[in-house]
């Protein structure tokens, strides 16, 4: 319920965004890359921000799983270029999707796919 509003609610009309430049009318744009590493039971994901860097950037969301993105998401900061997703199957197929979020909503995701290793104990003989 919106009870208790204080005050005419065009103000906002007239307010400018003076503390930043930064557009947050729409949802950011796609990341420019993502790198996957895969490991025996983790994956090292990199990525760099979207070339538009007049819209806000709250953080990115990364979803991973075996043969589908949608079965963890994990939201790291908008700072961060790289997250290692650990706890994984070797020799499993993984889908990664990568995406940049504010508070307007999600953007449009990017892909990658990576196979990790296969667990081996000790020196491989073969």
């Amino acid at each position: 319920g919106s009870s208790g509003s204080s005050g005419p609610a065009t103000d906002w009309l007239s307010a400018e965004t003076f503390e930043s430049d930064l557009d947050e009318t729409r949802v950011p744009e796609v990341p420019s890359s993502l790198h996957v590493r895969p490991l025996v039971t983790s994956i090292v994901v990199s990525w760099t921000p979207p070339e538009n860097q007049n819209i806000v950037v709250r953080g990115y969301a990364i979803g991973y799983g075996i043969g589908s993105p949608h079965a963890q998401t994990i939201k790291v900061d908008y700072k961060q270029r790289y997250y290692t997703i650990e706890n994984l199957d070797p020799s499993s197929h993984y889908v990664i999707t990568l995406k940049a979020f504010n508070n307007v909503g999600e953007g449009i995701p990017l892909y990658e796919s990576a196979v990790t290793r296969p667990h081996t104990s000790g020196p491989s003989s073969g």
